[in-house]
């Protein structure tokens, strides 16, 4: 199945599921591959297909299962909601994907020398925090119009080195690139 009819499909899932359990806001629902696939795409540029990926509260599965269906395979969804873990592996097994889905809170991940990756998860200090815990060599994150401020906030606790890239679907919005994550 090509890229085009895996996400077609996956959409078609999560419109189903959606109806069960929330998995996406009725706002965005109708604007799916705007509004989600073409904001997760975003970090492909960013990411290696050869790189561990850990998907930080995976949700719906946005960016982690767009990833996937775009080759990635060296890939774990860690969602806490067990709806939601069940809606990611019937997503998974639709489409024959070859990735991992974790239903644990990210606290309880042990393994280490994975790139981070969240869209809507939380603040920028939080990911740093479990970027420092898992020995991540880079966190890729989908940041709102206040990632200014949660860069300031994040710089009182922890060095890194970062890199903004201007949103395509959300104006002023930004995908930071973080890499060598210390204490202060």
């Amino acid at each position: 199945m090509d890229n085009k009819k895996q996400v077609e499909k996956y959409i078609s899932i999560l419109k189903k599921w959606n109806k069960c359990i929330n998995l996406l806001q009725g706002d965005t629902l109708e604007n799916i591959l705007g509004r989600h696939i073409t904001d997760s795409l975003q970090i492909l540029d960013l990411l290696k297909s050869e790189e561990k990926i850990l998907d930080i509260g995976s949700g719906a599965g946005f960016p982690g299962m767009v990833l996937a269906i775009n080759g990635f395979e060296n890939i774990v969804l860690c969602e806490k909601s067990y709806k939601k873990t069940i809606f990611l592996l019937s997503v998974k097994k639709a489409l024959n994907l070859n990735i991992s889905i974790l239903n644990d809170n990210i606290y309880n991940f042990k393994h280490k020398n994975y790139t981070c990756i969240a869209r809507a998860f939380g603040s920028l200090l939080k990911l740093l925090e479990i970027m420092e815990r898992l020995n991540s060599p880079k966190g890729v994150f989908h940041k709102g119009e206040n990632y200014r401020q949660e860069i300031e906030e994040a710089s009182r606790v922890f060095k890194f080195d970062f890199k903004p890239t201007e949103s395509v679907t959300n104006r002023g919005s930004v995908i930071l690139t973080i890499r060598n994550v210390g204490r202060r």
